[in-house]
Order: C-alpha cells, then structure tokens, then sequence
C-alpha cells in the first residue's frame, strides 16, 4: 500500500490521505453522497456498501447512502516522493479503474472484472517534488474492492523481503493457499493449475511451493497456514513443514483464531470435511459427476490426509465399546456406547466418528460411510461415555434408481468407531435382515 505521509488531499495540506467523492452510479454524477479524506486506499467491501459502517453508527441516514452495487469514487490529492527514481505503481480492483498522475492517464482498465484484476505502470518520480494523483474506480455488482500500492526504487521483491524477514526471525509463520479470487465455479481464471475455477493441479500454486522451500532452507522452524475451500496437495509440507494448520476461509476474526492455536491457548479439534490426495493422485476430471474413485466413500488409494483427519495438542484413548443389538430388521435401532479419555496434559476436544462398512462390497457399493459424530469436551485423565443410535431404515440404506427411493440394504456390516475414516479404533459386526 501507499501509506499515509505520503499522500495529502490537497497543496499545503496537514491531513495524509486522499479526498474521496462518493457517488451513486458508476458516472459520477450529481453531487457526491459522502466527501472524506482516506488515509490510504485499501478497502475491501465485498457486497456491502462503503457507507455501511456509516448508517450503523448513526452517521448518515439510509436514505441517503450509498447501495451495494452501482457507485463510483474519486480520490484526488498529492503524491509525496520519498526518493528519486523510478516507481512501480499498482492498482487493483473489482470493477474498473482508472489512474492519472499529473493528469496524464498512466493505467486504465475501465471495464467490468469478475474477480480483482490489477495493473501496474513505471513512473520516474523525484524526491520531495509532489504530482497530483487521482484515481477513479467503479463498482458493477457483486463483490467490491479497491486498492492502490507502490514499489520504491531500489525495493527488494516480495520474495527477497520474506526470506530476508525470515532470516531474522525465530519462528516462521507462512500462510498461503488459495482464495475466492481463483477458487470457484464458472469463473475466469487463467493461472497455471487452474481451468476457469476449477484446478487442474492440486497442488499449491508454484511461487508459493517455491517460497515455502526457500523459508525452510533458512534452518527456522515453520509453521504453513493454509486457507482455501477445498483439498490440497501439500506433500512436499507434509515431509518438511513440522506444524501445518487449515484455516480454510476463516472470516474476520480469523486471525484471532488461528493465533490462539499457534500460541496453545486452544488445543485444535477441528476435522477435515473432505479428503486431502497427494498431489501425484489419479482422480476422474471434474466434468465426471460419479463419485467412483474420489471422496474416502469411494477413493480406494492412500490419501495424503483422510477424511475427518485432525490433530490435537493431546491425545485420546477409546474403549468400552459395546452395542445392544447383533441383529437389525427394517423399522429398528441399535444402540452404541463407548468410553473416550483424554490421556494427554492438556484440556482438549475429541472428535468421536461413527462410520459403517459393508462386510461384502458390491462394484458400487461405498467403501464406508460416517453415520453419526460427537463433540467431547476433556480434561486431562477424564473419561467421559458417548452414547449413538442407527436405525436401520435410516443408516443402512441404499438408494434405488428403478423404485426412486431408499432401501434397506441387508447384510453383514461393521461398525467403526475412531477419530478418522482411516484412524479407526473400536469394532463391532452386526446383520441387517
């Protein structure tokens, strides 16, 4: 970002910031609805409105604020030159934008984008000799953002700058993976590994493997965060990276969160909700709506991380497992107890599922499926008795094409009982008639 000492809203100002004119529509006409200095342009309004904070404090009246979608902004000011010599200037936004220095238009991309778009110009600027700037932005539909940033003559890249950081540090906190600007569906992404929102390649897009094993290089310890929707491929972490955490899209107090499982405040207990393949896995394209050969209910390969998979600052010991019933008819339930303590030394959250799997499996029968899980809040050396309840009309059924509905499937199946789809700790055979 451009930070504030480097920009007034005007000649001979004391403020930092830009002067930003809020306008209904994307044309900038009338007179604006909000008229305020920005310390920096940095914003970040997703489908909300940049007057939404406004109207919830009572500053200004609904009435008259801006919408979510269809406005324009213009930011004017001066731009304060630290040093001399050649400055990458950057913009990037969701919509269009438009620069000018001097009131000379140095970037222009004034059209509708899907997701942010940026672009950048080289401009030879001298030390203490302020240029006027102005930017103008507008906002389609949908999601909104908006930013301005530059490069000082001389700067190191952003790769140079983390490794040098990295250097100097202790401990190494590196959060990669991917976002919703690249992760989604039916949308126009043309990175490497990516097919519109789809992924072609699993693993973590290229700068950001090369960084992570330049970062580890250096002999500091490492700690990879990971955010994004969906699996990743994170072999080469796996193998190297002592500490990995997913974030996935953690929100705004995300930080706080993952914070509070780095420094041990929280012991984690989260579990993943999909399977993690190695990056090297034969799964079918995406154009293949079947559920053969992926997901832990079909996928009959090791995968680099199972489903349900998670790891806690304790540990778990399961026992006591018994059910009520060895035979099951239509309209039935049996009954499950089993006893889980923690054997660790700190207070943490066990997550106990329940999982069933046919004893003979058809071609395409699942390989198991997860019937029930709880949540168990333990102390350290406290056991604590989990009761579940499976009806067989209800978790022993498969779904018939030619009647259009669900069916009891009779048969020998065993049910599981662990803290993954492949840590599997208690047993137990029963038949369904």
């Amino acid at each position: 970002m451009i930070d504030p000492q480097y920009l007034r809203p005007a000649a001979n100002s004391n403020e930092q910031g830009l002067r930003g004119d809020y306008f209904r529509g994307v044309n900038f006409d009338g007179k604006p609805v909000l008229s305020r200095v920005d310390p920096r342009i940095a914003f970040r309004w997703d489908r909300g409105a940049p007057t939404d904070n406004l109207v919830a404090r009572g500053e200004l009246q609904e009435d008259k604020a801006l919408e979510g979608d269809y406005y324009s902004i213009r930011w004017t000011g001066k731009l304060l030159p630290p040093v001399t010599g050649e400055y990458e200037i950057n913009v990037g936004a969701n919509d269009g934008f438009r620069l000018f220095i001097d009131n000379k238009k140095v970037i222009d991309s004034w059209e509708l984008a899907e997701r942010l778009s940026a672009h950048s110009a080289n401009i030879t600027l001298q030390a203490g000799k302020t240029v006027d700037i102005k930017l103008e932005y507008f906002e389609d539909i949908r999601d909104a953002e908006v930013r301005l940033a530059w490069r000082l003559p001389g700067a190191k890249s952003p790769y140079e700058e983390a490794l040098d950081a990295a250097k100097k540090s202790d401990v190494v906190v590196f959060v990669g993976g991917l976002t919703g600007d690249v992760e989604g569906e039916e949308m126009k992404v043309n990175f490497p590994g990516f097919m519109g929102g789809d992924r072609t390649d699993l693993r973590l897009p290229k700068p950001q493997r090369e960084l992570l094993q330049d970062l580890v290089a250096t002999g500091k310890p490492v700690v990879l965060v990971l955010t994004g929707g969906a699996s990743l491929a994170v072999d080469w972490a796996d193998q190297h990276v002592p500490a990995i955490l997913m974030a996935w899209y953690p929100g705004q107090r995300g930080g706080s969160a993952v914070a509070d499982i780095l420094f041990g405040d929280v012991s984690p207990s989260g579990r993943l909700p999909v399977t993690f393949y190695r990056a090297d896995a034969k799964l079918p394209g995406f154009e293949d709506y079947s559920m053969q050969g992926r997901t832990y209910r079909y996928y009959e390969e090791t995968p680099l991380y199972p489903f349900g998979h998670g790891l806690s600052y304790s540990s778990f010991a399961y026992g006591d497992f018994s059910i009520d019933k060895k035979t099951l008819k239509a309209g039935e339930s049996l009954n499950l107890s089993l006893t889980v303590k923690n054997t660790g030394a700190v207070p943490a959250t066990e997550i106990a599922q329940v999982y069933i799997r046919p004893i003979k499996r058809g071609k395409f029968d699942v390989i198991k499926n997860l019937r029930e899980f709880r949540s168990v809040d333990l102390k350290p050396g406290e056991t604590k008795t989990l009761q579940f309840t499976l009806a067989a009309n209800q978790d022993f059924t498969y779904y018939d094409e030619k009647k259009k509905a669900y069916r009891i499937k009779p048969g020998k199946y065993e049910i599981q009982v662990g803290a993954s789809s492949e840590d599997i700790r208690l047993k137990q055979v029963v038949r369904i008639k």
